[in-house]
């Protein structure tokens, strides 16, 4: 009897291996379908910020990941990444580098969608899945340049979906993994077993800094939806919502305001003439930009602090299209001030 126990543990230690060995084969297969799609994006930035010398001018660098969608050389990335960035670059899994440039981004929801410029012919690319059909439970991976370690594999779970639905930019859904996200995999994709990407890499929650298995991914629907369905045009710029005691102290002239903290070159708000933030400070604990203008209304709605005067806000800025005229009334320096610029 005992010999008999001892037949059947060793019989079902076998079973495990194999499926242990099945399963790192199909985790290969997918990490190699799916791994020449996926690139390093590598960002410069120049700021100026108002030093005890005077207005200093810095450049800024940033590293980030990206997944190749579209082999006409469209990549997902998240809109961190590439938001506040003068230069990108993004280098393909084979070592050749192209320039790139922000064609669609959400901020809110963290997703930008960027083009190759001068893209090759024998561009790879990865399908996007249906992240609804994603189970908690089910593994996944993601492929990344954590800490400028590139093409990097890491391995975990779906482990919830977080949904925040009727929000004024929409319904926000993320997808959260204890797969092992660090610095330089942001934009990088969210994977299921098929090598489908279902998410695109957000950020992470932790205390120390770095991962502790609390990461978070925009869902590839959501994604599919703001980036190609309904694309906005990029604003170009990053901003601070004002409240009503920032806006009554920056002299707004409004309850609310949008107070602009960088500006891209050569989006529509450096066409519009939009002014940065140069005066670093810190409020609430937050650190913010003083300096820049404070949008107070677009195309004739106005900057609204309240959840339905943001929807309204976003509606009507998503009705612009390549062709239209956009007009934004700002303070600058405490006087009222119209720009208005020909979206390309």
């Amino acid at each position: 009897m005992r010999l008999k126990h001892i037949a059947m543990g060793l019989a079902a230690l076998l079973l495990l291996g194999n499926g242990c060995a099945t399963q790192g084969q199909d985790l290969s297969r997918a990490f190699e379908k799916a791994d020449p799609a996926v690139v390093v994006i590598t960002t410069k930035a120049q700021r100026e910020t108002l030093t005890r010398r005077g207005i200093q001018t810095t450049e800024e660098g940033g590293l980030g990941s990206g997944v190749i969608i579209d082999p006409e050389g469209l990549v997902m990335t998240a809109a961190h990444v590439v938001d506040t960035a003068d230069d990108i670059v993004v280098m393909l899994r084979d070592g050749r580098e192209r320039p790139a440039e922000v064609i669609a981004s959400s901020g809110v929801s963290d997703i930008a969608l960027i083009r190759i410029l001068d893209a090759p012919a024998d561009l790879p690319s990865a399908p996007l899945g249906d992240s609804n059909t994603v189970k908690i439970g089910e593994q996944v991976f993601v492929i990344g340049s954590p800490y400028g370690l590139t093409h990097s594999l890491t391995v975990g779970y779906l482990s919830g979906r977080r949904l925040s639905k009727g929000t004024p930019f929409g319904d926000i859904e993320f997808l959260q993994t204890d797969a092992a996200i660090n610095k330089g995999n942001s934009g990088g994709p969210l994977l299921n077993m098929k090598g489908e990407v279902i998410g695109i890499v957000s950020h992470i929650s932790s205390q120390s800094g770095g991962s502790e298995g609390l990461g978070f991914a925009a869902s590839s629907n959501m994604a599919r939806r703001l980036l190609l369905d309904e694309p906005a045009v990029w604003l170009g710029a990053s901003y601070m919502l004002l409240n009503d005691d920032l806006a009554a102290a920056l002299n707004a002239g409004q309850p609310a305001g949008m107070l602009i903290q960088t500006v891209t070159a050569g989006s529509i708000s450096d066409k519009l003439g939009l002014k940065p933030g140069y005066i670093p400070a810190e409020i609430g604990g937050m650190e913010v930009m003083l300096g820049g203008d404070i949008i107070t209304g677009i195309n004739g709605t106005k900057v609204v602090g309240t959840d339905s005067g943001l929807s309204q806000l976003y509606r009507t800025y998503r009705r612009v299209k390549p062709g239209d005229r956009v007009t934004v009334s700002i303070i600058r320096r405490g006087q009222p001030l119209e720009l208005n610029a020909l979206v390309e």
